[in-house]
């Protein structure tokens, strides 16, 4: 069964971060027909990438030893990327899970910030508080983060 598609690559580039050491390097691959081409990028200029230790950066897709031990790379005749559709009209699936998502994000930001919460940033209102000194109070609060209180006769907490 033939695949038919719109489209047909020419190349396909990769960017990406890779930490060393202490720095970030910024490399790019490149995909073609004659293989992947390893680069650095170094502010605008493209340096090939010869960090893999065989001193190339341009590698075949796949490599193949014979019988003779001879090792031969080995190309694909297109390209070897399959673009992915969600919908006819190509609208990316992210599209419609953003939502959901900076939902989640938004219930995990409220709930680390509760919990970085205490005592010490809240305003506290004593009403009808009959007791121990204020420092004595503080203590409490601060030791077990909650008090009993007791309402008196009479007061709107009955």
């Amino acid at each position: 069964m033939k695949i038919s598609s719109p489209y047909i690559f020419d190349y396909q580039k990769h960017l990406y971060l890779f930490e060393q050491y202490t720095s970030i390097i910024e490399k790019v691959e490149v995909y073609d027909l004659k293989g992947v081409h390893k680069f650095i990028l170094d502010g605008e200029t493209l340096v090939p990438d010869v960090s893999m230790g065989n001193g190339l950066f341009d590698i075949p897709y796949v490599s193949v030893t014979d019988s003779e031990g001879t090792l031969t790379g080995i190309n694909w005749e297109k390209i070897p990327l399959i673009p992915l559709k969600y919908n006819e009209q190509e609208i990316p699936l992210i599209k419609k899970v953003k939502i959901l998502q900076d939902g989640i994000n938004i219930m995990l930001s409220d709930f680390e910030n509760n919990m970085q919460e205490d005592a010490r940033n809240t305003i506290l209102v004593l009403k009808n508080y009959d007791g121990q000194d204020l420092g004595e109070f503080s203590d409490i609060l601060n030791f077990y983060d909650f008090l009993e209180l007791y309402p008196k006769k009479g007061t709107y907490w009955d």
